[in-house]
């Protein structure tokens, strides 16, 4: 239900290719049990990929990235929505808008735990527990928006400083060693 609202949400934003930084869905598919998107294609793989290739990004790539990020994150804030899933794997590269490898466009992806509406206030424990608020985990109700932007910090701490600690953190969150 919570996925169809937003999808319907977000194709009201109309068009949103003056902000290349969106992955929002081109058409719906209803096949027998399952709902299938198209979304436009970017053959560079993840945010995740990119990361896990080269280790730490050097700072003016992750500042490029970051700001991509925002302007997305923003955009989307500024339309009311709010995705709650932000982390490395939901932010898709495309290297062939600019013509150079170094410098990607981003798009953020995965929009099935997004919120739409006039109030960004929620209480539900939705998204990637490394990558959430500490507000997200505690049982209060919390600002959507506001951790939206914490899963933006930990996407560029992520970038700047390895992956590596993002896993160990995510290993010890469910109790065991990375693999």
């Amino acid at each position: 239900m919570a996925v169809t609202y937003c999808t319907v949400q977000m194709a009201e934003w109309g068009d949103t290719s003056a902000l290349p930084y969106l992955c929002v869905y081109s058409a719906g598919y209803s096949l027998l049990k399952h709902l299938s998107c198209s979304v436009p294609h970017c053959a560079d793989g993840t945010l995740l990929q990119h990361v896990q290739k080269q280790r730490a990004l050097p700072e003016h790539q992750a500042r490029w990235l970051f700001q991509q990020l925002i302007l997305a994150v923003d955009y989307c804030h500024s339309s009311g929505v709010s995705n709650r899933d932000i982390k490395l794997d939901n932010i898709l590269l495309d290297k062939s808008m600019r013509g150079r490898p170094d410098w990607p466009i981003l798009k953020i992806c995965d929009w099935g735990y997004a919120r739409s509406g006039a109030t960004s206030e929620a209480s539900s424990k939705v998204g990637t527990l490394s990558y959430m608020a500490p507000e997200v985990l505690q049982n209060n109700s919390y600002s959507t928006k506001r951790a939206d932007i914490w899963s933006c910090g930990v996407v560029l701490y992520a970038m700047l400083v390895s992956l590596l600690r993002i896993q160990l953190l995510e290993a010890s969150c469910r109790g065991h060693a990375p693999s």
